[in-house]
């Protein structure tokens, strides 16, 4: 009797093993591995954006600007080699260069140069400085200058609310983009200021500073004494990524 017991109990012991084993590979039939992989990369990238005297690259060192003068041929403009200029100034800030000496009205000054887009990134202008609010309506100014008598052998009546009254009226400071006149309001609207993503070549802005002594001017309001003409301070844009 034990004997026969046993060999039940063992034959219990093989039915569940095989049962189990039926079950495990049963299961395994029915499962799925799944495996998820991939890669990312950052590409290469620039930001390098500002000023040229050509418009296909940043100044790597300082140059120079001779101005367009008019009429044609006068000596109007500063003496050669021009306006100094780097990647990042036009001018110097801490001594203001001289833009132009006028003797007739009428007499014009042009400086042109680039703001050049060598980056990987579309820029846009989003501050400024020094431009006006609005357009004077009177000499087309869009940058505010300021005027003094400028002559020590002037003992006259004629002061310096008087010379800037007079370039308020005959003296034109115009600062262009791309042909483009604006003002300090266009800087923080919708319209911003942009410079394209370069797409191999680099992309670029033209700016255009001129200088005008009007010949609007009647002969009753010739100034007396020489007039020093600047502008009130440096002119600044500041491009961040559009």
């Amino acid at each position: 009797m034990k004997r026969e017991s046993f060999q039940g109990v063992l034959l219990g012991i093989v039915i569940m093993c095989a049962v189990f084993a039926f079950i495990t590979v049963a299961w395994a039939g029915l499962s799925s591995t799944l495996s998820i992989s991939g890669t990312a990369s950052v590409a290469a990238q620039s930001w390098k954006v500002g000023f040229g005297t050509a418009n296909n690259s940043v100044l790597s060192s300082a140059g120079n600007v001779m101005p367009t003068v008019t009429p044609a041929g006068a000596t109007i403009g500063p003496v050669s080699p021009g306006i100094a200029i780097t990647s990042t100034t036009f001018g110097s800030t801490s001594t203001p260069p001289t833009l132009a000496t006028f003797s007739t009205p009428g007499q014009k000054v042009e400086y042109t140069w680039y703001t050049v887009n060598e980056g990987t990134f579309a820029a846009k202008a989003t501050e400024q400085h020094n431009f006006l609010s609005t357009v004077n309506a009177t000499t087309g100014s869009n940058v505010e200058i300021e005027c003094t008598v400028d002559d020590e052998n002037y003992s006259g009546a004629y002061d310096d609310t008087a010379a800037q009254a007079f370039c308020d009226s005959y003296v034109k400071a115009l600062l262009t983009i791309n042909d483009n006149t604006y003002v300090s309001g266009d800087f923080n609207s919708s319209s911003n200021i942009t410079i394209a993503k370069p797409n191999g070549t680099p992309t670029y802005a033209t700016n255009k500073l001129t200088i005008e002594y009007l010949n609007t001017i009647t002969d009753s309001n010739l100034p007396p004494a020489q007039i020093k003409i600047e502008l009130a301070e440096a002119i600044q844009i500041t491009y961040t990524q559009a």
